[in-house]
């Protein structure tokens, strides 16, 4: 199982993936310029295709 969380602030977004171990197998921090789901989805696009 995989665990997926996000922090989505007013001037940033951030996420990071984790295996069921804990091990981290992605990790993200952008400034979103005010385009929050476009950001998240840029950045969640990579790890997806992996």
């Amino acid at each position: 199982m995989l665990s997926l969380g996000l922090d989505l602030g007013s001037t940033t977004v951030k996420y990071v993936l984790l295996d069921s171990d804990g091990a981290r197998l992605a990790a993200d921090y952008r400034r979103h310029r005010s385009a929050v789901l476009t950001t998240l989805a840029l950045m969640l696009e990579k790890p997806c295709r992996e």
